[in-house]
């Protein structure tokens, strides 16, 4: 065996195969740094590759861009920037992404196109529109519609936590978003209020689909960098943190972690490093939103946990199980009935049923006899008749309420 080898940074003892010479604990936070806001995006080495992918610069504003003329910054990530620009030819106004990171193969360039033209055949009310993926003077850009009304961050970030109601309206509306990507094989992966867009109109549109993948193909596709993982370690889920496979349920956490921003105004771990931060999600339960802010249903602080669930497998399947328990909380919900409005529809549905069955009951006790003989009641036609009026009364409820969801007194 050789000489121990230290580690130059802690003097931690090596192994022999210590990538980049340092211990786990001095890479770690050699690729993350020591940064306190954990909502940017980082793109995060695990361990560093043999050679570093070429950073692209950032154009300035008001210049030419390939096809397009740069407006103004929209925004600034780890990842690269978001610019207004028009293209010249048609003078439509987009959002420009121009990313940061070079496509510095064949097969890295095929592989975004490939997810870009993915992504760009999503076409929802509730999915910000991709008109294109391309490279523009060797940097990947991803055209996408623009939205003028800003994101649901800057909305928490103006006006403070949302009312509960309103919170899950939007959350209820990135669903909808996310499952139109679903169904074309699209797992969007950096699911965050940053990248959910406002309308004038109130409509909320999930976006930025840049770090998205297929869920066709998993060969190809399942890891964007080798060793990497990509987005907002904020609303990573535990997963996505430890690069391990992803599946719906990590858009999911991501989803509930939006949610708890939008409920509360922060996110459900709080750390002063991203190595300590990274540590926290991994091993630390949720805290309920109702220790933060009082007044949240006690069954959404319950969807919400769900969602933050360490495990997948604990966490709702799908979007539509998510949906269902989100459900009784928007804002459109009607509000339960009076016990007096209650009695009443009940006495309507009773005094229908009565106008209805008291003919049949008429005709048979005359057929039998006279409605004084007490052998009338003890006859098994009368039995039977009465049992007959008593199925109806139990079809007629489970009729109206199940195909109209109301009985005709309660719909009166």
């Amino acid at each position: 065996m050789g000489p121990s080898r230290q580690c130059p940074q802690c003097g931690a003892e090596l192994a022999p195969d210590a990538p980049g010479g340092l211990c786990p604990t001095c890479l770690m936070k050699a690729g993350l740094g020591a940064r306190t806001d954990m909502s940017r995006r980082d793109t995060v080495s695990l361990p560093p590759g043999p050679s570093p992918t070429p950073l692209a610069a950032i154009p300035d504003v008001g210049r030419p861009f390939g096809a397009y003329r740069l407006v103004r910054l929209l925004g600034r990530g780890g990842m690269g920037a978001v610019y207004e620009a028009e293209h010249v030819q048609t003078g439509r106004r987009v959002a420009l992404k121009i990313l940061t990171q070079r496509l510095d193969s064949p097969e890295a360039r095929a592989r975004f196109l490939r997810e870009g033209r993915l992504a760009a055949s999503i076409n929802h009310p509730n999915s910000v529109y991709i008109f294109g993926t391309e490279e523009v003077e060797g940097t990947p850009v991803i055209a996408m519609e623009l939205v003028a009304g800003g994101t649901l961050q800057d909305r928490v970030r103006q006006t403070g936590p949302m009312p509960p109601a309103e919170a899950v309206d939007a959350i209820l509306q990135i669903i909808e978003g996310l499952e139109a990507a679903q169904a074309v094989g699209v797992l969007h992966r950096d699911v965050k209020p940053s990248n959910c867009f406002l309308e004038s109109d109130g409509t909320v549109k999930v976006g930025d689909f840049g770090l998205s993948i297929s869920t066709q193909g998993r060969p190809e596709t399942n890891v964007t960098v080798t060793g990497t993982f990509l987005g907002t370690p904020a609303f990573c889920s535990p997963e996505q943190l430890k690069g391990d496979e992803l599946d719906v349920r990590s858009d999911i956490y991501a989803l509930g972690v939006t949610l708890y921003y939008l409920l509360t105004g922060q996110t459900p771990f709080q750390a002063g490093s991203l190595v300590r931060f990274v540590a926290t999600v991994l091993e630390r339960p949720a805290k309920s939103p109702a220790t933060i802010r009082r007044g949240i249903p006690k069954g959404l602080c319950a969807a919400v946990l769900r969602c933050l669930e360490k495990q997948p497998a604990r966490r709702f399947r799908n979007y539509g199980e998510f949906r269902q328990a989100l459900l009784p909380y928007v804002s459109a919900a009607p509000t339960p009935a009076t016990l007096g409005w209650r009695l009443l529809a009940y006495l309507l549905d009773m005094a229908m049923w009565f106008a209805l069955t008291s003919p049949l009951a008429y005709v048979v006790i005359f057929q039998l006899g006279s409605p004084t003989d007490p052998a009338i009641y003890q006859s098994p036609f009368y039995i039977a008749s009465m049992l007959a009026s008593f199925a109806f009364v139990i079809l007629y409820f489970a009729l109206t309420e199940g195909i109209w969801s109301a009985s005709l007194g309660k719909a009166i």
